[in-house]
């Protein structure tokens, strides 16, 4: 059952190829770095509603990834790091969803404010995306490498879009700015 779980740590699942469901526990409230990196097999997570830390590539290349539920718990989603925390200063390559070549279905919860750099890189199979209200920030490579996103609606409240966030996002045609962007950056 679980209910006393709190954390899974760094890597704790890391390249467990045969893992294909997961049902995370109520009351847990951490899922740490490169937790279920490289799980090839997994095809669905539903982040608890009492999670509220996420960390670097918890998810990163679990590239059978067909859905997630985002729980209501976490105010941002993690992105790449340097070494400083949480959504670092510079790309990496490890958003907590980097690398879900399948992922074809995201719900973010309304909580989230912020959308780290890299989050979804790479997520290839997603043809469109809508950005909650509630999110402030969207920083670099969050959505970029997208093979087949068409459409993309971002939330009135998100006030900057950060350095290549729709990087390559080669069959982008619809882009919904919100009321209240106010800086998209460039490189």
């Amino acid at each position: 059952r679980g209910d006393k779980l709190r954390i899974l740590g760094d890597e704790a699942f890391r390249n467990c190829q045969g893992l294909e469901g997961l049902v995370l526990p109520n009351g847990l409230l951490t899922i740490k770095s490169w937790c279920f990196r490289d799980c090839k097999a997994m095809k669905a997570i539903v982040i608890p509603d009492t999670v509220v830390t996420n960390e670097v590539g918890a998810f990163a290349n679990c590239s059978a990834l067909l859905t997630a539920k985002i729980g209501k718990g976490l105010t941002y989603l993690a992105g790449a790091g340097d070494g400083h925390g949480p959504g670092g200063l510079y790309f990496d390559g490890y958003g907590v969803f980097s690398g879900c070549a399948a992922l074809t279905n995201v719900e973010i919860s309304a909580k989230v404010t912020r959308i780290e750099g890299g989050a979804f890189y790479g997520c290839k199979a997603l043809p469109k995306i809508a950005i909650p209200n509630e999110v402030r920030e969207i920083k670099g490579y969050a959505f970029a490498e997208w093979v087949i996103l068409k459409e993309v609606a971002i939330g009135d409240n998100v006030r900057l879009i950060g350095n290549n966030a729709f990087y390559n996002d080669a069959q982008l045609e619809t882009l919904r700015l919100g009321a209240n962007v106010q800086t998209i950056q460039g490189e």
